[in-house]
């Protein structure tokens, strides 16, 4: 008696686990996506577009593994089966998207690629991340492996050998992600050191790191019990062990959880610092000093908690430049407020401003590149000590010419 009881609450258990877990991943997916469509479409990078990508792939197999049992043959029939086991193989469209949101983090911080530049590989991310993962669904539903394969329907016990095209290609992708988050790691640290001997003071770079930590913590986090449970079965032909079983149903629907919180890091850390900026105005206000914090036009834009991952990848692609190339003229952002600071004349008299940077106006431009001629602009001023110069309504500060 002591028995079955054990096995009908474990049979629940496994049953209604991926119910509650599923449904907080589609709540969570959800939510990424009407974040991102609330954007206006300029403000749209391709980032925000692979998350959006990644959010509907989790949606559909956040609604295959909610079904959970009532899809197999015990519950339902054989077609529902099918199809569920058809949908949750399609979860291969989701470690595509997770490749590409990798390779995307790759050529904008390490290599310091543009954002047309990186936008060009779009097209390759929609080949590798739909095309194969549906072309290997449909293949398997042709040839009739989907059936019962535990918590829900996937490729049966028959056909357990398929199994591996599965995960095979899953591993293979973490492992990529892997190896570019720790690439990107030591990357920023090593920025960080040359900002360091350049500057004299330290480049906020630590943001990077967590981003790319908790980013591999939650794949590892999705795919490791899943993995565990499949080979343990194909090890002991097919035994069921509950934790694993239980644990597998538990973490693996939760993906979209995970991408909502690695999401929403870099909104939590722009919310932390513009507190931290209005405790220190607060402090100047009650000191009678002047906040040097305050000093864009009324007409400026003001920074988006959805721009922060843009704004990171422009921060780093010019502290890249900074290190590679320190005899010319860099804008980079100052740490402790949205303003920016011009450090550097190079030897032909020209200043660049980057995109995205320098002022808050920038921002809703896109990618903009102004050459300006120093002797040129010191003839005509009227006050060249003053050193403030009007572009695109927006105010630039310029130090003092020598």
């Amino acid at each position: 008696m002591g028995s079955t009881t054990a096995e009908f609450d474990h049979e629940n258990a496994i049953l209604y686990t991926p119910k509650v877990t599923a449904a907080l991943s589609f709540v969570a997916s959800s939510a990424i996506i009407c974040m991102s469509l609330r954007l206006p479409k300029k403000r749209r990078t391709l980032y925000q577009r692979i998350m959006c990508y990644l959010s509907a792939t989790d949606i559909a197999t956040s609604s295959a593994y909610f079904m959970g049992r009532w899809a197999t043959p015990e519950y339902g029939n054989n077609t529902t089966c099918s199809i569920q086991g058809f949908i949750i193989q399609c979860n291969l469209c989701t470690i595509g998207w997770n490749a590409a949101l990798s390779t995307n983090y790759l050529v904008r911080i390490v290599t310091a690629w543009r954002p047309a530049e990186a936008d060009a590989l779009e097209k390759y991310y929609h080949l590798f991340s739909w095309c194969i993962p549906l072309t290997l669904s449909i293949s398997f539903l042709c040839l009739d492996f989907y059936g019962d394969a535990g918590p829900w329907c996937w490729i049966d016990r028959r056909n357990s050998w398929a199994r591996m095209l599965f995960y095979i290609p899953t591993w293979m992708v973490l492992i990529y992600c892997f190896v570019v988050m720790v690439s990107i790691i030591l990357h920023v640290r090593a920025v960080d050191r040359a900002f360091i001997q350049m500057k004299g003071r330290e480049a906020s770079g630590m943001h990077v790191t967590r981003q790319s930590i908790a980013y591999i913590s939650a794949l590892l986090l999705c795919w490791t019990a899943a993995s565990i449970n499949r080979l343990y079965q194909g090890i002991t032909n097919d035994h069921d062990c509950f934790f694993l079983a239980w644990a597998m149903s538990f973490f693996l629907p939760m993906q979209g959880v995970y991408n909502l919180a690695v999401y929403c890091l870099p909104m939590y850390t722009w919310w932390q610092k513009k507190r931290a900026r209005e405790r220190r105005r607060r402090q100047n206000r009650r000191s009678g000093m002047v906040d040097a914090s305050n000093r864009s036009t009324k007409k400026a834009k003001k920074t988006k908690p959805q721009d922060v991952e843009e704004r990171e990848f422009t921060y780093l692609r010019e502290l890249n430049l900074a290190q590679s190339n320190p005899g010319k003229r860099e804008l980079l952002p100052n740490a402790d407020d949205e303003s920016a600071q011009l450090e550097e004349i190079g030897e032909d008299g020209k200043m660049y401003i980057p995109e995205g940077e320098g002022s808050q106006d920038f921002q809703s431009l896109g990618e903009i590149k102004v050459d300006i001629d120093v002797n040129e602009l010191n003839r005509q001023s009227p006050n060249p000590a003053a050193g403030f110069v009007k572009l695109s309504n927006a105010t630039c500060g310029v130090r003092p010419f020598d």
